[in-house]
């Protein structure tokens, strides 16, 4: 297996589910899961994050969390400038809406 699914089943304890950090290394331990014998979601439910295309071409649709990229982007822009001219009483945040897209996978 795959370093990383390979480490989760050498656990004495298994977890339930796995958030990987991208929808490409979800879809890579689906594709490794499956590959040795692993049932998704009844063994281990695995998710990813950015809704990415692929997603939803997996022999098994991927479990994800969509985020708002570009709005994202436009804040971080903004908040840069705002920082660069000097208006920096502090960092402004913002929170973003995200969207679980529920697929086969989990």
């Amino acid at each position: 297996m795959s370093r990383g699914l390979g480490d989760v089943y050498k656990r004495q304890e298994k977890p339930d589910a796995v958030i990987a950090g991208s929808d490409e290394v979800a879809a890579g331990m689906v594709m490794e899961a499956l590959k040795n014998g692993v049932k998704i979601p009844q063994d281990i439910a695995i998710m990813g994050v950015d809704d990415q295309p692929l997603a939803s071409y997996l022999q098994i649709p991927l479990t994800t969390i969509w985020q708002p990229v570009q709005d994202e982007g436009r804040c971080a822009a903004k908040e840069m400038v705002r920082q660069l001219k000097g208006e920096s009483e502090g960092i402004r945040r913002k929170e973003l809406d995200l969207k679980l897209i529920v697929r086969q996978s989990a």
